[in-house]
């Protein structure tokens, strides 16, 4: 399904990363933010989201065009998925 009416999501604290199982929820969400037209607040924050979740998150985000404000605070983001992100 494609979101057609969401303009902020707040998945704060909740363990989408790849250091806590499952281990597909950040790349999903990836998956999601390939086709998203209307999403442009996104909080992240606090999801044990790695260097793997964030390549997966910023390959998404050079084919999003509306999303504006995205919250990765409180992640375990490395150098590399910092680089991807950048």
């Amino acid at each position: 399904r494609v979101n057609a009416v969401l303009t902020s999501l707040v998945l704060w604290d909740n363990n989408i990363g790849e250091e806590w199982p499952p281990e597909e929820g950040a790349k999903a969400l990836a998956s999601a933010l390939r086709v998203n037209a209307v999403l442009t607040d996104l909080n992240l924050g606090q999801n044990k989201i790695g260097d793997e979740d964030a390549n997966a998150l910023a390959s998404a985000l050079r084919v999003n065009a509306v999303l504006t404000v995205l919250n990765l605070s409180d992640n375990v983001i490395g150098n590399e998925g910092a680089t991807a992100l950048a």
